[in-house]
């Protein structure tokens, strides 16, 4: 056997102690007295906590402060006359309102006319300049002002087509607002069932100061007699709404100072040679037999 030599041998693993100095301290070598330590007994001071950062994506910008409200302008705090000015420019129109039909959910229902129709339509020779925009949900914001605004409204002078849209009108407008209707004039009376129940649901209508029905067609033969058929036609349509404005008024011929049928503006392009005076005696034979309705 080879004989080891114990230089090849080699000592791993060996632990490092630290130097210690026996020497023998120094006189300028001191140790500080515990009780000359300005710090001892003191608890040693906490490490302040860093402060974690949160690491967000993106550059973000501080959001500046909403703005306060701007406090509403105290309209009702005007003086009555400048806000009576105010609804007379917002609500009323110097050349009345022309109604039209149109079909809303397959209903029929009326809307403000904001143009001049096409020749042959109900407006065929009248024109409605409109002064301004109508703004009636004005008559809506709240209690006060609908009772400032809502007579300003149904105050207006109402154009409508035909019986149809007058039947639509005041379907809409409910008996209340009916009530507040000063003028109505009515082109083209169709003589069907709608002007029966067009003139019925007029009955709460009796504050009216003038109703026209604009339906003379001049035919041959005695033009006061045909002035009378009208007056047939009219109390058989309409006799809901006379006795209703006579009982209103106290009077039961009252009706009759606010009805008015005249002739339509095509009936005056046809019979242009027709003069004044018959179109006038044909109003008068109207109104002569429709009293006699009322004094039966």
């Amino acid at each position: 056997m080879a004989a080891i030599s114990t230089s090849d041998l080699s000592v791993q693993g060996k632990r490092k102690r630290a130097v210690v100095n026996y020497a023998e301290p120094d006189e300028d070598d001191f140790a500080l007295d515990p009780e000359d330590d300005p710090e001892y007994g003191k608890p040693a001071p906490k490490e302040q906590k860093r402060s974690k950062k949160v690491a967000s994506i993106g550059t973000t910008t501080a959001t500046p402060p909403e703005p306060e409200p701007e406090a509403p302008f105290p309209f009702l705090d005007l003086p009555a006359e400048i806000r009576n000015q105010i609804y007379e420019y917002a609500l009323s129109d110097a050349y009345g309102i022309g109604l039209v039909t149109r079909t809303r959910n397959h209903g029929q229902v009326v809307r403000v006319s904001t143009r001049t129709p096409p020749a042959g339509y109900w407006y065929v020779g009248q024109t409605f300049p409109h002064r301004n925009n109508l703004v009636p949900n004005l008559t809506v914001l709240n209690k006060q002002l609908r009772t400032e605004t809502i007579n300003y409204l149904y105050q207006q002078h109402f154009h409508l087509p035909d019986s149809r849209a007058l039947l639509a009108f005041l379907s809409t407008i409910g008996h209340a607002n009916a009530a507040r209707l000063r003028e109505i004039t009515v082109y083209n009376w169709r003589s069907d069932a709608r002007d029966y129940a067009a003139m019925t649901a007029l009955a709460p209508a009796t504050a009216l100061r003038r109703s026209t029905i604009k339906d003379f067609i001049l035919r041959r033969g005695d033009t006061e007699q045909y002035a009378r058929n009208v007056a047939n036609k009219i109390w058989r349509q309409s006799h809901f709404f006379i006795q209703a404005y006579g009982a209103a008024a106290g009077r039961r011929d009252a009706a009759l100072g606010i009805i008015n049928v005249r002739a339509s503006f095509a009936f005056r392009m046809r019979h242009r040679n027709v003069q004044q005076d018959v179109l006038d005696g044909m109003q008068e034979a109207f109104l002569e037999q429709l009293r006699r309705f009322v004094d039966a």
